[in-house]
């Protein structure tokens, strides 16, 4: 308020049509030319009508004449309401819902041709992330991907691509309904390996084994006129009788030593003395691992043979190339099992056959950037 008369005010009363009497707030005298101010905050109620109004009035009596003067002032203000855009930061590992934070949220606003920047925020211990104070219209909210992840919801491919699109008012987020939460979630990006497996049916760290002077497990390398040296291990039965053998598949045994590899399933090998059939087995026990390639050999000989040439003349020579075996086991669709039958096959003169399984698992483990960060958010399981 100001006095800008010609003459001092004293009694001076000041009303306004929200707030009602503020001249607890005022001086009660003012001289000419003098004023007084008082700043007061109000938040918009639901009963307000739009535009607000507020009317202002001024009340005083002149010194010395005694005679009342008055005078307002009215200021209109358009209501607009602000709306928030809210949700969650979460790794999904194995079922477990782990919170994430300080991911970066951004959000992008729609201006009638393109999306631009308008605001990002980082998300807090519990994974939770608001935009507040946001105008009507369209955001599109999106996650800044830390190396050695992949995101999972919302779906990267289209249509989503990996977005939220939201209108507001429509789509403001209501925090008693958790389908207004726009959320994001991740998993650790797999980083995968593979490694060789072959079966072993020994009891003896893979060494080779002899029964009564015959050879029952041999070493692929030692097969005479074999010119590779490379691990594995090829295996005797000594008739088609009807029997039923258990033997270890071995991953990464060098130098056929399983103390060196990881025993990763067995190889169940069934005669049928009937039909004189034999049917082989893959199956995966650990299941960090999943079988994706199987090659078999079953016949009079250790090794399958195969011709190669030597200068001008041919020889023929055993062969542990697993891509020269001859058969190749079904591979389950979980990559923990295969199965091959094979029937009217060479047996040697004393009426027993030799088996060599081969095969390729592969292993995947958490990206470590991605599992330095999850690792220690993970439940501790009681022992």
């Amino acid at each position: 308020i100001e006095n800008t008369g010609e003459v001092d005010l004293e009694n001076v009363v000041v009303t306004d049509s929200l707030m009602g009497d503020l001249s607890p707030w005022f001086v009660d005298y003012l001289a000419i030319g003098d004023s007084d101010t008082y700043t007061y905050a109000r938040a918009i109620e639901e009963t307000d009508t739009d535009p607000l109004i507020n009317t202002a009035r001024v009340d005083a009596t002149v010194i010395v004449l005694g005679n009342p003067v008055w005078d307002e002032d009215s200021c209109e203000v358009t209501i607009e309401e602000l709306y928030q855009i809210c949700g969650f930061k979460y790794a999904d590992w194995e079922g477990e819902v782990i919170p994430l934070a300080s991911w970066n949220i951004t959000i992008e606003m729609w201006d009638g041709e393109a999306y631009g920047y308008y605001d990002s925020i980082l998300t807090e211990a519990d994974g939770s992330y608001c935009f507040t104070d946001l105008e009507e219209g369209e955001y599109r909210i999106s996650e800044i991907l830390k190396e050695g992840w992949q995101q999972v919801y919302p779906d990267p491919e289209a249509p989503t691509f990996g977005v939220h699109i939201v209108t507001l008012p429509a789509g403001a987020t209501n925090p008693a309904d958790p389908g207004t939460f726009y959320n994001f979630i991740n998993t650790p990006e797999l980083v995968c390996d593979d490694d060789t497996i072959w079966a072993y049916g020994g009891d003896a760290d893979g060494d080779e084994v002899m029964d009564n002077g015959t050879w029952m497990v041999r070493h692929n390398n030692k097969i005479p006129r074999n010119p590779s040296n490379a691990w594995g291990w090829t295996n005797y039965i000594t008739s088609l009788e009807d029997a039923e053998y258990n033997w270890e598949l071995w991953a990464g045994a060098g130098q056929n030593d399983t103390n060196r590899g990881t025993l990763v399933g067995t190889l169940t090998v069934a005669v049928n003395s009937t039909t004189e059939c034999v049917t082989v087995t893959y199956e995966i026990t650990d299941l960090d691992y999943e079988l994706i390639e199987a090659h078999l050999w079953i016949g009079d000989t250790p090794l399958p043979e195969e011709t190669v040439r030597r200068g001008r003349s041919t020889i023929t020579q055993p062969t542990a190339a697993p891509g020269l075996f001859p058969y190749s086991p079904e591979i389950a669709a979980d990559g923990l099992s295969a199965t091959f039958e094979l029937c009217d096959f060479e047996v040697d003169e004393d009426g027993g056959f030799w088996v060599s399984a081969h095969g390729v698992v592969e292993w995947c483990e958490p990206h470590p950037d991605a599992w330095a960060e999850l690792e220690p958010l993970l439940p501790v399981l009681p022992e």
